[in-house]
């Protein structure tokens, strides 16, 4: 959808392009591009992971080619900590429940939006910033500059690697 909007983006004064992701990113160390369409046996909560660092991949890489081409963009991500959404309507209750009561503080969807939306609006914010929860563990709290980093999120060549197959799958070119 971003590349499909991004002719817009580049003619729109101070766009913004704000991805959401989650702390979940830090859970797994990369990519198995032998397996993007789950072909191998599936783990759910190891897919979401690497969706997650995905975005975080995406919103980097899409930050560094915007600043190459000099564009007036902002690139950044978000992530809303734990937060009790419709998201989880399928995991049954008894497991939900067990899930959030690991945590000290389960947020309210308008809570969880609050990293998203400062992203979105902040003045200061600058490109390739990640925001979220400015709580212990990024769990809860209000928007902060995320402190969650490891190296996958990090990883340059995996970022590029991961933009060149996108491109090729979806045809879509952002930069032509």
């Amino acid at each position: 959808m971003t590349g499909h909007l991004f002719p817009l983006l580049k003619r729109s004064p101070n766009a913004r392009i704000v991805t959401l992701s989650s702390g979940a990113a830090t859970l797994t160390d990369g990519i198995d591009f032998e397996n993007l369409k789950l072909e191998k046996p599936y783990n759910e909560w190891r897919s979401y992971a690497v969706s997650k660092l995905a975005d975080i991949l995406f919103t980097y890489e899409l930050d560094r080619k915007i600043k190459a081409a000099d564009l007036n963009i902002l690139s950044l991500a978000a992530h809303p900590g734990v937060t009790r959404t419709d998201l989880q309507r399928h995991i049954p209750g008894e497991q939900l429940e067990e899930m959030f009561s690991e945590f000290d503080e389960v947020m309210q969807p308008w809570q969880g939006a609050l990293p998203s939306l400062f992203a979105a609006t902040d003045t200061l914010a600058k490109g390739g910033e990640f925001f979220g929860p400015d709580g212990e563990k990024e769990y809860s709290g209000y928007p902060a500059l995320s402190k969650h980093s490891t190296p996958a999120m990090n990883d340059v060549a995996l970022a590029g690697k991961l933009w060149d197959y996108a491109e090729d799958i979806t045809e879509v070119d952002f930069f032509n």
